[in-house]
């Protein structure tokens, strides 16, 4: 009888684990951000819904691959080093690139996590395809170099003052007619500073 009881205890045990495993797996796969669970050779072991999708891969072809085949970035031996640099750290923030499954590349940015289970290790990494931010960056920076080819190009005296009133950008002509050694000497300066006499209106202030 008291093997009856222990037996069907078990039981109810290993159903309540085996649901908990599997409501694990279930939220997993639908939280927004992409899961990988990465062996110190390389290989995957886990890979959620998300990271899938954003591979246009199914789990199975995803869990073939391995980290160098997956990151054209991190070739055996970069990842020999920075598995290293992982175990001792703890965890590691940084961008890289992954590949979809027609071979194209997007840019990710990835919050690496180590830990040890049953005298194993494993990189627990959470995974953000920063594609668009990339371009928004891309974009801003495109801009703001051809503000400063034409700024350049003008015979005008022109600076860029933030809404600290501290200069931002300040072309030749301006330094030049300052007498200033190079632009760095005053940038993040107050404007004021600067120039203090205060005749900003015979300037192009650009805020």
């Amino acid at each position: 009888m008291a093997s009856a009881v222990l037996l069907e205890r078990t039981l109810i045990e290993r159903k309540a684990a085996a649901r908990q495993i599997e409501l694990l797996n279930y939220a997993l796969d639908h939280v927004n951000e992409e899961v990988f669970l990465v062996e110190e050779n390389a290989d995957l072991s886990y890979v959620n819904g998300s990271a899938c999708r954003g591979r246009e891969s199914t789990r199975e072809e995803l869990l073939q691959l391995n980290i160098t085949v997956l990151d054209p970035n991190f070739p055996m031996e970069r990842w020999t080093q920075y598995w290293q640099e992982l175990k001792e750290k703890g965890s590691l923030h940084f961008e890289t690139l992954h590949t979809r499954k027609d071979g194209q590349t997007f840019p990710v940015e990835i919050s690496a996590n180590y830990f040890e289970f049953d005298g194993k290790g494993y990189n627990l990494s959470l995974v953000h395809d920063i594609t668009e931010s990339t371009r928004m960056h891309e974009a801003i920076a495109e801009r703001e170099q051809e503000f400063r080819s034409l700024a350049e190009s003008l015979p005008d005296f022109i600076i860029r003052v933030g809404s600290d009133l501290r200069l931002r950008y300040i072309n030749a002509n301006m330094v030049k007619y300052l007498a200033l050694g190079s632009a760095e000497e005053v940038i993040g300066r107050r404007a004021i500073e600067v120039y203090p006499d205060g005749r900003f209106n015979s300037i192009n202030a650009i805020h």
